[in-house]
């Protein structure tokens, strides 16, 4: 039997972790760890995009290429979008979500109360 080293230039490593890193994040999101309603999400993919495209530098593939770019300019439009939310209210705290359908059925059921009072 014979055992071969695998030698992994510096780029290939990159590209490597960067390709676990995805699927860490796929995990992650599948078992309702992370969700794309966090920075963190986005954070995720673009590191994973970067450094997928830093190997592509060394091993061309222009569709490689393409969906990394794809995916760094998704992340930071995300990344972007979070930080505007978080603009004026404490970290952490979900944004404010107004359910109109709540507001109709407790305005028509205060309408009931008064009509008899």
């Amino acid at each position: 039997m014979v055992v071969s080293s695998v030698d992994l230039t510096w780029w290939e490593l990159t590209g490597l972790l960067g390709a676990c890193l995805y699927a860490v994040g796929y995990l992650c999101a599948a078992f309702d760890r992370l969700t794309s309603q966090t920075i963190q999400y986005y954070l995720i993919k673009m590191i994973a995009a970067v450094m997928v495209l830093i190997s592509l530098t060394q091993s061309f593939n222009l569709a490689s290429a393409v969906i990394q770019t794809f995916f760094i300019f998704v992340s930071l439009i995300g990344i972007a979008r979070h930080m505007g939310r978080a603009r004026g209210r404490p970290a952490g705290e979900p944004p404010m979500v107004i359910d109109l359908s709540q507001c109709e059925t407790a305005d028509k059921n205060w309408r009931r109360r008064s009509d008899f009072g």
